[in-house]
């Protein structure tokens, strides 16, 4: 005869035991889930670590490419404004030469100037000194003979070139430029043209050497300014120069750490999944162990 005492004792047993399993999955699923919560929570924390250091490493990216414009710009207006420098300096030699013939070429009579008008006009217009001159020039042209020196001598002086070179100056000059004081040198210029300009038309060599003197000065002036903007120059692109390397070496540095905490992402996810799998196999287990307690009962 079976022994109701010894089943009942084994299915107690058997429940016990199994109450004991349960007891431990539930606390091991417990875990799991609290490690899954503190997995998710770093995970969390790498992702914003990341977004705040991808946002600074575009800004500082932004901040170097600007830094390397303006030194783009800086060596760009370096090298125009040496252009500039030297067609100023090579104007104010031909002045100086062209004022130099200016002074040998004044007419005198009994000590004093006279002023020949037709002379003075023969003068900057073909670079004669008179009217014999002026003639022997224009057969020369209408010939097509050159004179026999290719180099213009002291009669063959002329303000042609002058004044291309001085519409040139002025026609590309940047019209934009805050410079001031270079705007004011130029309206200076233009107004001892003028100047230079009536005293041909009236044949006053006295007033033309003046004039041509002024110009120099306010020439070289220009030079000196174009000289402090050079200089200003140098140290904007040195200084463009340092504030990219910076940024670029933060950046680079930001670029790094993006790196790593993609690398520590990649091992805090894959942990996840490792611990998410390792909870379903938890709860299916417990899910068995529930179904056979009732079937137990």
């Amino acid at each position: 005869m079976d022994n109701p005492g010894a089943d009942v004792m084994e299915t107690s047993t058997l429940l016990e035991d199994a109450d004991k399993k349960s007891k431990g999955l539930h606390l091991r699923k417990l875990v799991l889930e609290l490690e899954i919560a503190e997995a998710e929570k770093r995970l969390k924390n790498l992702e914003r670590v990341y977004l705040c250091a991808s946002e600074k490493h575009d800004e500082l990216k932004w901040l170097g490419r600007h830094f390397y414009s303006e030194e783009i710009r800086a060596r760009s207006c370096f090298s125009y404004i040496g252009y500039h420098i030297d067609q100023f300096k090579h104007l104010v030699e031909e002045f100086q030469n062209t004022l130099d013939k200016v002074t040998k070429a004044r007419p005198k009579q009994n000590g004093t100037e006279a002023i020949h008008h037709h002379s003075l006009h023969a003068f900057a217009l073909h670079g004669c000194k008179n009217l014999a001159q002026e003639n022997k020039q224009l057969q020369r042209k209408a010939q097509h003979q050159k004179p026999e020196n290719d180099e213009p001598s002291q009669e063959e002086i002329s303000f042609e070139y002058i004044n291309r070179e001085l519409n040139y100056i002025q026609r590309t000059f940047p019209r934009g430029s805050g410079k001031h004081s270079m705007h004011e040198l130029l309206k200076e210029a233009k107004e001892t043209r003028k100047l230079r300009d009536n005293a041909i038309a009236n044949g006053r060599h006295d007033i033309l050497a003046k004039s041509m003197e002024n110009e120099i000065k306010v020439l070289e002036k220009m030079v000196g300014e174009l000289q402090k903007d050079r200089t200003e120059s140098v140290h904007r692109m040195q200084e463009s120069r340092r504030a990219y390397e910076d940024f670029a070496k933060k950046a680079k540095a930001l670029e790094e750490k993006k790196e790593r905490q993609c690398g520590r992402w990649d091992e805090e996810n894959k942990h996840i999944i490792g611990l998410k799998k390792t909870l379903g196999r938890v709860v299916t287990s417990l899910t068995r162990l529930e179904r056979k307690n009732m079937n137990m009962l």
